[in-house]
């Protein structure tokens, strides 16, 4: 039976015949090794959520506050205050409190 790519999958039941890969993944690779197979996955170098297509958890902001819990996701804020920046609404560089 054939297996072009070598994986130990025929290439009757391989859905990348032609790209080695595991049978968890019906034998499609996995480069990042997330779960998620590279034909399926946005980001192949980066471990990913299939939530994602395969991608990390988005952080706009690069504040390390993930934009699904970030209350102000395009601006780099602080957890004490979901993501917000410290507040200083007089802009002394004081924060309010």
């Amino acid at each position: 039976p054939p297996d072009r790519d070598g994986d130990g999958i025929l290439d009757a039941n391989d859905a990348c015949p032609d790209e080695a890969g595991i049978a968890a993944l019906n034998g499609c690779p996995d480069k990042d090794k997330d779960g998620i197979a590279d034909k399926d996955d946005k980001c192949v170098d980066v471990p990913g959520l299939a939530k994602y297509q395969g991608c990390p958890i988005p952080d706009t902001d690069k504040d390390g506050i993930n934009d699904e819990n970030d209350k102000c996701p395009t601006v780099a804020g602080v957890a004490r205050y979901e993501g917000w920046p410290i507040p200083d609404g007089d802009g002394d560089g004081v924060n309010d409190e």
